[in-house]
């Protein structure tokens, strides 16, 4: 019997930053950037905190009407994906990516 260790599931409210890019192969998906905007209180002082998330997302998830573009504010679910990697110096790397399974437009 198998047992399910955790979930893996994201919800994320931002904006996208990049122009997105569609990347064709097995599965069609395009490509962006998302920045997502927190502010905290410190000190009695307001401070920002923007957070930048690559997004992968299959162009089948997209809804219709909804027209992908740089600026665009989303509502995105997916699941987070990082990957290991040693690069030229024998330096292990992480690359962390959301993997786009339902998106929506805000605005």
């Amino acid at each position: 019997m198998r047992y399910n260790s955790g979930i893996n599931k994201i919800f994320l409210v931002g904006q996208i930053t990049t122009e997105p890019s569609l990347h064709k192969g097995k599965i069609n998906e395009y490509q962006f950037t998302l920045v997502t905007r927190e502010i905290h209180d410190k000190q009695g002082e307001k401070v920002e905190h923007l957070e930048y998330h690559q997004i992968q997302l299959p162009v089948t998830t997209i809804p219709q009407g909804v027209d992908l573009q740089k600026e665009l504010f989303v509502y995105l679910e997916g699941k987070i994906h990082t990957r290991a990697w040693t690069d030229e110096q024998g330096i292990k790397r992480y690359d962390t990516k959301i993997m786009g399974i339902q998106i929506n437009s805000l605005f």
